[in-house]
Parts: C-alpha cells; sequence; structure tokens
C-alpha cells in the first residue's frame, strides 16, 4: 500500500492580516476544487516512486499537481530518493508530454514548461559514495507557469 496524502496549504490576504488552510488529500484521487498558493511534499513523491506500477503513478501525480497549484504559485518538494537533477529532469518530462515533442520542435521555447525550477536547499550535509559528493536529502521549489 502506497501512502499518497499530500499537504495543501494556502496563505489568504483578508483585510491586511493572513491564515493558513492545511488540507491533506490524495493526491492521486482528489476531490479538491480549489488551487493553491503553496504544495509541500516531504515523501509522498517519494512513496508513489515505490507503487509497482510506480511510473504510471508518478505521471498521475504530476498531473494533479499542476491543478492544484494556482499560477505563479510554489511546489516545493522535499525527497529522500532523488536528486535536485532528477526531480528538474522528471518536471520537464512532464512538460514535454503534457505539451508534445512538437512544440519543442516547433521552436516553442519554454512554452512546455509547467513549472520552472526556483531554488533548492543547499545546506544539507553530504556524503561522498563512489567518488560522487551528494546528500541524502534534496528540497527543491518550483513555480508554476
Amino acid at each position: 500500500m502506497v501512502i499518497k496524502c499530500l499537504q495543501l496549504w494556502c496563505f489568504d490576504d483578508c483585510s491586511n492580516s493572513y491564515f493558513c488552510l492545511h488540507q491533506v488529500d490524495d493526491v492521486l484521487e482528489t476531490k479538491l476544487d480549489r488551487k493553491f498558493k503553496i504544495i509541500t511534499d516531504k515523501g509522498t513523491l517519494d512513496a508513489i516512486g515505490l507503487h509497482p506500477d510506480g511510473r504510471a503513478k508518478r505521471v498521475m501525480y504530476w498531473e494533479s499537481i499542476s491543478n492544484l497549484v494556482e499560477p505563479g504559485g510554489l511546489v516545493v518538494i522535499t525527497s529522500c530518493n532523488h536528486t535536485k537533477d532528477e526531480l528538474l529532469q522528471e518536471v520537464e518530462e512532464f512538460g514535454m508530454r503534457k505539451f508534445g515533442q512538437e512544440d519543442a520542435d516547433r521552436g516553442a521555447g519554454d512554452s512546455h514548461q509547467i513549472f520552472r525550477y526556483l531554488d533548492h536547499v543547499q545546506t544539507y550535509p553530504t556524503i561522498m559514495f563512489g567518488g560522487v559528493e551528494g546528500s541524502q536529502v534534496c528540497t527543491v521549489a518550483f513555480q508554476r507557469a
């Protein structure tokens, strides 16, 4: 069984005060009908990737996330199974799948980008393994186009 819960946070400005709405959702079968300014994922994508049909479930994950975050909103993913570069590649591949390779081949530029890389946490402790230095955890922030 795979845990598919995702924390969704919404920060709204109302009368110069902020409130936080925190919801937990089954990201693969969401029933939510609103968009969020910030979505945080700490292990959900990792757990989905362990499913026997992980590749297809990950496509479902990105499709759902792209529908749940508002344009200009943030998606922050913390993973212990993927590097920053692997997450960047997965986001790029999702955009290509969504808009098609043809758009990229026609010179549509970055029109296939659904999420834009913003930054990543650079202060996690690093380890050296097989001559490569890396971290056991990565946190990457993306902005919805």
